[in-house]
């Protein structure tokens, strides 16, 4: 199954913010999400020169800012200092780590300065159907499965 991903991405005043997102206590805190810390180093990566590199903030809610596209899973926006993406709940559900990791990516280009390009191949496209991000792969690899603690048998060869 295809899934398509349109991401929006706001450079903006603080007025594009979603009601209540001056105060992120209204959202979950996105390091509640081990899917985001998996990303996160490789969304970072991607843009090495961003203004807002390492002050990200995250906000996982249903409730995008003004102006985002129908249908958009993800905003970025900047004021005040602040650098902020709005992400929809969607994106955290099983299954959806590479394109998690795409959105994070791409809107993270926002907040770099990037604006969308009208090459499919390229990751600020804003429609992610057929964009591949092979960094992101790795990044959202399931993890190895624990190793539970005990005593292990060793069967000789």
């Amino acid at each position: 199954m295809r899934r398509t991903i349109v991401l929006a991405g706001l450079a903006a005043t603080i007025a594009a913010v979603p009601a209540g997102a001056q105060d992120l206590a209204a959202f979950r805190p996105a390091d509640s999400y081990p899917e985001l810390g998996q990303v996160l180093p490789t969304a970072r990566a991607a843009w090495p020169g961003s203004p807002c590199a390492g002050r990200e903030e995250i906000a996982i809610t249903d409730t995008l800012p003004p102006g985002a596209s129908e249908g958009s899973l993800g905003a970025a926006a900047t004021f005040g200092g602040r650098c902020l993406v709005v992400l929809k709940p969607v994106l955290l559900q099983p299954g959806w780590g590479y394109e998690l990791c795409v959105a994070v990516t791409h809107e993270f280009g926002h907040l770099a300065g990037f604006r969308h390009s009208d090459d499919p191949a390229d990751l600020m496209y804003p429609l992610l159907d057929d964009v591949r991000y092979e960094p992101c792969r790795p990044a959202t690899k399931p993890p190895d499965p624990p190793v539970p603690p005990g005593i292990v048998s060793i069967t000789p060869d």
